[in-house]
């Protein structure tokens, strides 16, 4: 049996030998005449990347651990100023391919350029880039606190994904599984989903016996709406996290010029 894997996933399938695995390239590969093509059986890839509503044919069989918790910021040394937010000079060019961070580094630094990327396009070496992982070419990286940017909701979290009747691969993978990363994922979705006209970005942490949630979008006019509370429980914590956003919409309506 081949498991196909993300090339940022490699930590995770170390326990897969070298022969029952395979490295796969493409940012879509949601469809079954590509897993045919590529002979893989499952997929380990991140939960940020897949569609918020799942992939008709697939499903989750696993989730991984943490991998990851913030977004990562990459300066090249002619856009470093170390007294400014971010670390960036006032002419700064800041690149991403994430509208979640577009809008949230022009609502904190609207003196800076910001460039939306598509899958397909690399990034400018010589400009600063906002993703999740360094840019080798550049010498300063901000791990950036969901305080200052709230990454893509499930940041970190891989899915291993099998084909829905395929018990046999669904059961291997299961040896992945994380119980404990159910909730935070969900929850990041879910809220995610709930508000995806706002391109809604969700992060959960435990910090100091607290589960402190943060959330950030922006309405069709890049409007900023973020919010954050912190929890001594699951409890409750979808419930008020929606109505803390739609306050704070509400909010910023009635308080634009």
């Amino acid at each position: 049996m081949l498991i196909g894997y993300h090339p940022h996933s490699e930590k995770l399938i170390q326990k897969l030998p070298e022969d029952g695995r395979k490295i796969i390239l493409t940012r879509d590969p949601w469809n079954s005449p590509y897993w045919e093509e590529q002979n893989i059986s499952g997929l380990c890839w991140p939960m940020h990347a897949i569609p918020l509503s799942g992939v008709s044919g697939f499903r989750i069989s696993a989730l991984s651990y943490r991998v990851r918790r913030s977004a990562i910021l990459s300066i090249p040394k002619s856009h470093l100023d170390r007294k400014r937010d971010f670390h960036l000079k006032s002419d700064a060019v800041l690149q991403t391919r994430y509208p979640l961070y577009a809008f949230q580094v022009r609502g904190l630094r609207p003196d800076l350029e910001v460039e939306l990327l598509d899958l397909e396009t690399e990034n400018d070496p010589e400009k600063a880039f906002i993703g999740h992982h360094q840019v080798p070419e550049h010498g300063h990286h901000l791990h950036l606190h969901p305080g200052e940017m709230v990454p893509v909701s499930a940041l970190g979290f891989y899915g291993w994904a099998t084909r829905e009747q395929d018990e046999e691969a669904h059961l291997m993978v299961r040896n992945f599984h994380y119980p404990e990363s159910i909730w935070c994922n969900n929850l990041e979705r879910g809220l995610a989903r709930r508000w995806e006209e706002y391109r809604v970005g969700v992060h959960v942490r435990q910090e100091n016996n607290l589960l402190q949630v943060w959330m950030a979008g922006a309405d069709q006019d890049d409007h900023l709406v973020r919010v954050s509370a912190s929890f001594i429980s699951q409890a409750g914590v979808e419930d008020h996290m929606n109505v803390l956003f739609s306050k704070q919409i509400e909010f910023i309506r009635n308080h634009l010029p």
